[in-house]
């Protein structure tokens, strides 16, 4: 991840965290009563949302990170086209942050299954923003917006935390594993 990459999540990342928490509201969990919202941030400054999509089947239940990306990968035209870069396909590394909101008031972490679908299109710099319901974007405008390099932690305020994907899902299997030389 570079250095405009990091700053744009620096300048996005209020209303990032405040898409994700919106998102949650889109959550159809009538059997957990378990609300989750995640906000996708692409290098082109893009968010793509996604909430919880719970079944009665249990195993067909859709979890909301798992939601966005899919969208981000099959959407053409429902992105506001005054965005720059809009309907752009998604491919690996484009999407850079993901924030994920839910109605706990500590952060929610993405599951075991969410952390290997969101290595699969990002990279293991990308930056997940986890947040607390008890934040609020009109309190957080106060706070500054830091960017360094330690493993993400740098844009931790009250009621959000701040990790890498490698940092969440270490020593993974990712993509490019399948790429390395195997016995026969």
């Amino acid at each position: 991840m570079d250095a405009k990459d990091l700053q744009l999540i620096a300048s996005k990342k209020h209303e990032l965290l405040h898409a994700a928490q919106e998102a949650r509201k889109l959550s159809y969990s009538p059997y957990s009563k378990f609300r989750v919202g995640a906000a996708l941030l692409t290098k082109w400054g893009e968010i793509i949302l996604g909430a919880n999509f719970e079944n009665a089947s249990y195993g067909g239940t859709v979890c909301a990170e798992r939601t966005a990306l899919a969208k981000a990968l099959v959407r053409s035209s429902d992105l506001d086209v005054a965005e720059q870069g809009a309907g752009r396909k998604i491919e690996r590394g484009d999407v850079i942050a993901v924030a994920v909101a839910s109605d706990l008031e500590g952060s929610c972490s993405p599951c075991g299954i969410c952390r290997q679908v969101i290595r699969e299109l990002c990279s293991l710099h990308t930056r997940v923003l986890m947040v607390g319901c008890n934040w609020n974007k009109d309190n957080a405008a106060s706070q500054p917006d830091q960017v360094q390099d330690k493993a993400g932690k740098e844009l931790n305020e009250p009621n959000v935390e701040v990790v890498t994907l490698e940092y969440l899902l270490p020593m993974s299997f990712g993509p490019e594993d399948l790429d390395k030389p195997r016995q026969s």
